[in-house]
């Protein structure tokens, strides 16, 4: 299944910004949002149950006494990146981590792009 670009830059960020969600409750809706977003595929959309780009990917911690535990990682790509998603007071109303600064670079980036784009057509 190919990824179906959505260019309301804005209208993600609104959306987003405004959410009074819980980490667990919607990271995955927020990810592959924010794939559509920019134009790549999300988890599962290129092979359903790929381990090797997949949300709730099981790993096992290595401790500095050897011990190891079982646990989960948000969202990963093998080779390409590790997310964990974490909410915090600090993200909302112009705290240090607010949402929407946060997410204005996507903003400035995807439109740069697309004025990059427009420019070569």
């Amino acid at each position: 299944m190919a990824a179906e670009q959505s260019n309301d830059v804005q209208a993600f960020i609104k959306h987003w910004s405004a959410a009074p969600i819980s980490e667990r409750s919607q990271y995955q809706t927020f990810i592959i949002q924010l794939c559509r977003l920019i134009g790549v595929p999300a988890p599962d959309d290129v092979r359903a149950g790929d381990l090797d780009y997949c949300f709730e990917r099981s790993v096992q911690f290595r401790h500095d006494d050897g011990s190891t535990t079982a646990g989960r990682i948000d969202c990963a790509k093998l080779g390409c990146f590790v997310l964990e998603a974490k909410q915090s007071d600090k993200r909302r109303d112009g705290g240090p981590m607010d949402t929407a600064a946060q997410l204005a670079p996507v903003g400035q980036v995807f439109q740069t792009r697309t004025r990059v784009i427009a420019a070569r057509r």
